[in-house]
């Protein structure tokens, strides 16, 4: 590459005294380097060590300047090296062709003539067809003596071949094809579905797991180490639980209480799976021994109202969602439940509501509702007994007025025969709402 005149400048102006050892380590420019080379040799080479850095330097900065500069020259020992591998190729490729030779039994350039590549310069080669030998052809005339025709000749469509030809395609039954084609594709089909549960067979298999020991745990540990050995299991049942390994995570969560039975939250933990589980007793008896633990926790009173809707005890998990609501107000979920229990608990039927309402006793109810026909006069009807007092329900119209409904009490007394009946305003209350 030809350099600029600024740079021949900046070289030229180089002198031996700018050269030392900090300026060689730290150059990256091969032309200075090379200058320095220069300089270095032209002055008698005496500064050995520095020339040899400059050289290393250029070295690490330019190879091919550097051997451009410094080209390598063969040893004696490399050429004679070399030499030799010669020598033994030689020896080996005239051994081989020795060999070859002497396998085909020197008819190497016999074979030559059958190959049917033109060699250049020559006509191409054109190959005779082999012919048959003598008892080959003898035999193919007696076929042809017996039958009249060759098979080739046999083979040939005339017209009463091909009739032939198209009514055997008329014979064929397409369905029966059809239906041998299917049932190839479900023997296939069934085969791979086999196939396929013999590999989920083995992975389960291989991912399956032994059971967690939860029986024979060690009661002599101190409590210090109790107390990490709890957390520990605990923290192993919270992850088989996001695994949804429910089975694993309940066996941990038993480990983790049998080391420290004082924490509500395992006990609640526990209950969740057991209710994951579909077995809402023993769900139940967790949550009643975290509640003992701690009264106000939100997530086993929330649990203990769940296990009691699965246990068909709707009043009670009312009651329990309602609870778990107060410690949590702005709850979705247990309001979603408590919406759940409320609804299953007025679609009850009468036996059940009798089943509820004997939990509490036989008491006498503190009032009865009787529907009377639209036809039956009030005034008529039976006297209530005695410290009893009967009442009128009417139910408003939406698209009545404010004035029409104030008038309205007085018309229908009126109308029903005397001023016997009170007039009571029943309101309903949103499911929303707590009921106290």
């Amino acid at each position: 590459q030809e350099l600029d005149a600024q740079t021949r400048r900046a070289l030229s102006e180089i002198k031996l005294e700018d050269i030392d050892f900090e300026k060689v380590k730290g150059c990256t420019d091969k032309h200075v380097l090379k200058r320095y080379i220069k300089l270095i040799e032209d002055d008698g080479s005496y500064f050995l060590d520095l020339l040899k850095a400059c050289k290393d330097k250029l070295l690490e900065v330019a190879p091919k300047e550097y051997y451009k500069l410094y080209p390598s020259v063969a040893s004696a020992e490399e050429v004679n090296d070399a030499t030799r591998d010669l020598l033994d190729w030689e020896e080996s490729v005239t051994e081989i062709d020795v060999a070859l030779r002497k396998s085909k039994k020197d008819r190497i350039w016999d074979d030559m003539a059958k190959v049917s590549v033109p060699i250049r310069g020559q006509e191409p080669v054109v190959a005779r067809p082999n012919l048959p030998s003598l008892k080959d052809r003898s035999e193919q005339a007696k076929r042809i003596g017996k039958t009249g025709q060759t098979k080739k000749e046999s083979m040939a469509r005339d017209k009463t071949s091909m009739k032939d030809y198209y009514s055997s395609w008329d014979k064929v039954d397409v369905e029966a094809i059809e239906k041998s084609m299917d049932e190839e594709e479900e023997e296939q089909e069934e085969s791979r579905r086999l196939h396929f549960d013999d590999l989920k067979n083995l992975q389960d298999d291989a991912q399956a797991t032994t059971p967690i020991d939860v029986d024979s745990l060690q009661d002599s540990i101190p409590l210090a180490h109790r107390r990490h050995m709890a957390d520990s299991e605990k923290e192993k049942g919270n992850e088989a639980f996001y695994a949804k390994d429910y089975e694993e995570a309940e066996a941990y969560y038993s480990r983790s209480i049998h080391f420290a039975a004082d924490d509500p939250s395992t006990w609640a933990n526990r209950a969740l799976i057991r209710l994951k589980l579909q077995r809402p007793e023993e769900a139940l008896e967790d949550c009643t021994h975290a509640l003992a633990l701690n009264p106000q926790y939100m997530k086993a009173l929330h649990r203990k109202g769940k296990a009691l809707f699965e246990l068909q005890r709707h009043e009670e998990a009312v009651r329990y969602f309602q609870r778990a609501l107060a410690e949590s107000p702005g709850n979705t979920q247990i309001n979603g439940d408590l919406m759940v229990a409320r609804r299953k608990l007025r679609t009850e039927s009468p036996s059940e509501m009798e089943q509820h309402t004997s939990r509490h006793g036989n008491e006498t109810p503190s009032c009865t509702i009787d529907e009377l026909p639209d036809d039956t006069e009030v005034a008529s009807a039976k006297p209530p007994p005695a410290g009893y007092t009967r009442v009128i329900i009417e139910e408003d119209s939406d698209s009545e007025s404010a004035d029409d409904q104030a008038t309205a009490p007085s018309k229908t007394v009126n109308a029903r025969g005397g001023g016997n009946f009170h007039k009571v305003v029943i309101e309903e209350v949103e499911e929303s709402e707590d009921e106290e």
